[in-house]
């Protein structure tokens, strides 16, 4: 096969394949890309940014410019630019190369919708109001567009083309290569109608079938591939000298062996598998690569293409088949796979099914203080800490027999730790990815140092329970000061009062005239004095309940009284039993009151509700508590608004007795406030 000016580049790769692979770079280097032939149209694409697809596409003045960017780069790549950036007027920088074989242009590879720097989000604000896009949904659209370095696009871009280009190159080697085939049917048939042609004279026949033998064996020994003929259990019968020199035999030690011996042992029973199922009509052809592996243990990689074997008459006689050696593409595809895991500026490791590491970064290698030199070939196993060796092999095993495509081991193991060279251990982040090298199953081990988002949290969640042990402490002081306010009054203001009443009744004992105006002031006196000493009872009541010196249980019945007389609504207790202590100290039983008042508060204020019912219950494991209310019941976002803190105390007051607080609730139904307190000391962060 010649010149390719005639072949388009659609019709030299396999488009599926390359819609795969783009979208693959496009998801681990992170930057969009197309293939655009020279006439404009759109091979395959992957990773197109919203800010485009979702908004500048929509707009016809927008699209308007989209389009003169593509066509300003498609220009300058058939003027024989290698490489071109063009920023369009809507803000967002392309950047293109050509794919080219043979010297050929057959197509362009782009990679775009990126910056170069952070957005101006004034201008791009300015240009949804422009174009009459939704603001806020532009401009974070335009947010998630890549900022990257314009020498890595280019690099990026440039690698694209080189990887669209060799994809181009290879399947441009087998369409020559089925050529070759097609051309080698065509001088059979030549042959064979040549024969027929003089087979008048059976001297002049044997002596043109003698020729033409010796012209087919010197084109099968002239071949770049190897071919050979298999008999009807696999066998060979007839091969071509690059058979011998391809599988380092010679043709004597060739004939008579069975092809699946020449196979690599990992992949010769599916090879069998395969003979078979097209030797029984199962299948029509077979097309592969396939791993071999020579009498010396070298291996190579061979394409093969296999078809049953028929004579003139059109009687089966067995197999052909043919092998092109195809050992450095793959060695190429492979040294295209380290080139990504090296670009990777976080630690990524290429770990084998045995577990050793194949290939790892350079990130790895800063990491892990390793060189590369010794990083590969060392069990990956090696750079857990020694504690949690066995669990990590297992799961490793598990993952690779059982796991998914691509998942984090941390579902499996919890908190992750790696170990540097020198022993120091570090929290990580990994995500794994299966896949297949070689037709070898293959892992991509991608780790994230998480050291300082770990000590981060840690200091975060210090400073949780720091601001809960202050806030424990402010409440118990208010506490206190409540109750020896309430004492203050009860021993100072309540005496004074009652000692008062008694002088005053003194007083009206001494008034002989009972209508005079001196004993009706006297008993205006009394009054007053009484009002007050109930304003003094309630004031203490207030600041800390008398009745709490009697239990828990009198409190909450005294409490409900005070409820229902104030808010009309139904109140109802039930305890079981109902005369204990319920096992809580006075520090607990005050918590849990004041729990109980200021879930009364929120019914009586919020709730609509007609009835509330307390219960309370000692258990084997500790106390709990639930309020009940048939009122109109929690949306989701009530318990998030700013001002609840009714909830936001309770919490608090919970979480300070290592207790556990649950809300159900749905509109229209209710709400039921439950609270659990566990037996003996404070479970306090």
């Amino acid at each position: 096969m010649g010149p390719i000016d005639c072949i388009k580049y659609s019709d030299l790769v396999d488009i599926p394949r390359l819609q795969l692979l783009m979208e693959s770079f496009s998801e681990v280097i992170g930057i969009a890309n197309a293939v655009i032939d020279v006439d404009g149209i759109v091979i395959v694409e992957s990773g197109w940014q919203k800010a485009c697809a979702g908004f500048h596409r929509t707009n016809a003045e927008s699209c308007r410019r989209c389009i003169e960017s593509d066509t300003s780069l498609a220009e300058r790549m058939t003027g024989g630019v290698l490489l071109a950036t063009y920023r369009c007027h809507n803000g967002l920088l392309d950047s293109a190369a050509p794919i080219i074989v043979e010297g050929q242009h057959v197509a362009n590879v782009l990679t775009g919708q990126f910056l170069t720097s952070p957005p101006d989000l004034e201008f791009f604000r300015k240009q949804a109001k422009q174009f009459g896009f939704e603001a806020a949904g532009y401009l974070e659209a335009i947010a998630k567009v890549p900022v990257l370095s314009q020498a890595r696009v280019e690099s990026v871009t440039r690698l694209y083309a080189q990887l669209a280009g060799m994809l181009a190159i290879n399947s441009l080697d087998r369409l020559r290569e089925r050529k070759a085939a097609e051309t080698l049917a065509g001088l059979n048939k030549l042959l064979e109608e040549q024969v027929v042609l003089r087979t008048q004279s059976l001297a002049r026949a044997n002596e043109d079938l003698a020729g033409r033998e010796a012209l087919l064996k010197q084109i099968l020994d002239t071949s770049s591939v190897a071919i050979f003929l298999l008999d009807t259990e696999g066998r060979i019968t007839q091969a071509n000298q690059r058979t011998a020199d391809m599988f380092g035999r010679s043709l004597d030690a060739l004939v008579g062996i069975e092809y699946v011996a020449l196979v690599h042992p990992a992949e010769r029973e599916i090879g069998r598998q395969n003979m078979l199922a097209l030797l029984a009509r199962a299948i029509p052809s077979v097309e592969l690569d396939r791993l071999y592996r020579r009498p010396d243990q070298t291996e190579f990689w061979g394409h093969l293409t296999c078809n049953r074997f028929c004579d003139a008459n059109g009687d089966e006689h067995g197999l052909i088949g043919v092998i092109a050696d195809i050992t450095d593409r793959k060695h190429d595809e492979l040294a295209q796979v380290h080139k990504i895991i090296e670009a990777a500026p976080d630690p990524m490791l290429l770990v084998g099914n045995d577990g050793n590491i194949a290939f790892a970064n350079f990130a790895s290698q800063s990491v892990f203080g390793y060189a590369l030199s010794e990083l590969i070939g060392q069990n990956v196993d090696n750079l857990v800490p020694i504690g949690r060796r066995s669990n990590h092999a297992q799961w490793r095993s598990n993952f690779q027999s059982e796991g998914d495509r691509s998942m984090s081991p941390s579902a499996g193991m919890g908190k992750l730790t790696a170990v540097r060279k020198d022993g120091t251990e570090f929290p990580v982040e990994i995500r794994l990815s299966r896949l297949q090298i070689d037709h070898q199953p293959v892992v991509i081990a991608s780790l994230n140092d998480i050291s300082e988002r770990r000590q981060a949290a840690d200091l975060l969640q210090q400073s949780f329970a720091e601001m809960r042990r202050l806030v424990d402490h402010r409440q118990s002081i208010r506490e206190d000061e409540r109750k020896r306010m309430a004492q203050d009054i009860h021993d100072d203001l309540g005496q004074n009062l009652l000692a008062l009443k008694m002088d005053v009744v003194t007083l009206c004992k001494g008034i002989e005239d009972l209508n005079s105006t001196q004993n009706k002031l006297a008993q205006v006196v009394l009054n007053n004095i009484d009002a007050t000493i109930r304003s003094v009872k309630e004031i203490i009541n207030d600041l800390r309940p008398t009745v709490l010196e009697l239990g828990l249980h009198p409190a909450v019945e005294w409490q409900l009284k005070q409820f229902e007389r104030t808010s009309g609504i139904s109140a109802t207790l039930v305890a079981t039993p109902p005369h204990v202590n319920f096992g809580l100290d006075e520090r607990k039983t005050l918590a849990v009151f004041r729990i109980m008042q200021e879930s009364l508060t929120n019914v009586a204020r919020h709730a609509r509700a007609t009835e509330v019912e307390i219960t309370l219950n000692q258990h084997e494991s500790g106390f709990s508590m639930e309020v009940k209310d048939n009122g109109k019941g929690l949306h989701s976002d009530d318990r998030r608004k700013k001002n609840s803190f009714g909830l936001m105390g309770i919490k608090e007051r919970v979480d300070s007795l290592g207790g556990e607080l649950i809300i159900s609730s749905s509109p229209g139904k209710g709400t039921v406030l439950s609270i659990f307190i566990p037996q003996g000391e404070d479970q306090r962060d």
